[in-house]
């Protein structure tokens, strides 16, 4: 919990610098899982390229997990123990750091199906084993414009 808090605070630091963060909470009557919908996110905003994401199911309304169907742009993206964010075939998610410092996706136990694709760009520090740990799914994985094979990645770091 100690650690949720001083991650909280660190990110709502960022804040004064132009980013925000927010909150997955989800359970919007009819559209419970909706990325696109602002009544699911703790700010009431979609978030956008400056906008730092928390997928916590702890937070979350009747435990619902989002899920991208769309293109989508955010700053970075933690995920906790117990939480899963879904892409599916329609869906790309974009990190891109050109114009402020991420850590791209950070895993803190969640999980991430990706049968659509992932873009990171430009991101300050890629933590491999987390990342590995986390993906599942037939999508693609993009860093820096190339292709990403995460079998071949994962083989490479033994």
């Amino acid at each position: 919990m100690k650690t949720r808090l001083l991650l909280l605070f660190l990110l709502s630091s960022t804040f004064c610098f132009g980013q925000i963060s927010t909150y997955w909470i989800g359970g919007t009557p009819g559209n419970e899982t909706k990325w696109e919908l602002a009544s699911n996110w703790s700010n009431n905003h979609i978030p956008d390229a400056f906008t730092d994401v928390i997928i916590d199911g702890f937070l979350a309304r009747n435990n619902t997990q989002p899920i991208i169907t769309s293109s989508v742009e955010i700053a970075s993206l933690i995920i906790y123990s117990g939480s899963m964010l879904t892409i599916k075939n329609n869906g790309e998610l974009l990190i891109d750091g050109e114009y402020h410092y991420t850590n791209g996706i950070v895993n803190h136990g969640g999980e991430l199906v990706n049968n659509g694709e992932v873009r990171l760009d430009n991101i300050n520090y890629f933590e491999p084993v987390g990342f590995l740990n986390m993906i599942k799914g037939i999508g693609k994985v993009w860093l820096d414009g190339n292709i990403l094979e995460v079998m071949e990645y994962a083989n490479n770091l033994k």
